[in-house]
């Protein structure tokens, strides 16, 4: 459980919209450093960032048990 700056419990579906968020500008980030190490776009956009975010979208969106 995640908690606001009062320490009240922060709603699920708002940790969820900051995870995948901070998972864009992670991939975001990661994107530009393997260009700028030379790496083709053609290679980056077939790596598996995008496919381990929608495994965590996934993940995340379940119902819980």
């Amino acid at each position: 459980m995640f908690g606001t700056d009062s320490g009240d419990p922060r709603p699920t579906d708002q940790v969820r919209r900051n995870f995948r968020a901070l998972l864009r500008r992670a991939a975001a980030q990661l994107r530009f450093t393997l260009s700028d190490h030379g790496i083709p776009i053609e290679v980056i956009a077939r790596a598996v960032i995008t496919e381990e975010a929608e495994a965590l979208d996934d993940i995340f969106e379940a119902p819980p048990p």
